[in-house]
């Protein structure tokens, strides 16, 4: 599973206090990128509002949400200025957003 594949949940992951959705990205930092991004998270976010997440995973009931971005390659600057933006966003909805490059 990728960010490529917008119809698709790529990793959920209990851990404490927290449901964590997991976006895996292999692209690299390009005009794009994005795009897929926008619509991996809008993705999410449906999943998160519908409450699907709870028939798919029920431990995830009480727990915060979280939204991590998992990069192969470390965003550049003016991305991380657009990576903020959307932690910021994603915040005023009660939802952490956070991202992680994978060594």
């Amino acid at each position: 599973m990728s960010i490529l594949e917008k119809d698709m949940i790529d990793i959920i992951n209990i851990e404490g206090d927290k449901c964590i959705l997991i976006i895996t990205d292999h692209l690299k930092w390009e005009d794009e990128h994005f795009t897929f991004l926008k619509d991996k998270i809008n993705l999410y976010l449906h999943y998160l509002e519908t409450g699907q997440v709870y028939l798919n995973t029920p431990d995830a009931k009480g727990k915060i949400m979280l939204i991590k971005l998992l990069c192969k390659f470390p965003p550049k600057k003016e991305d991380r200025v657009v990576l903020d933006k959307i932690k910021e966003a994603l915040c005023s909805n009660g939802i952490i957003f956070n991202y992680e490059v994978a060594i």
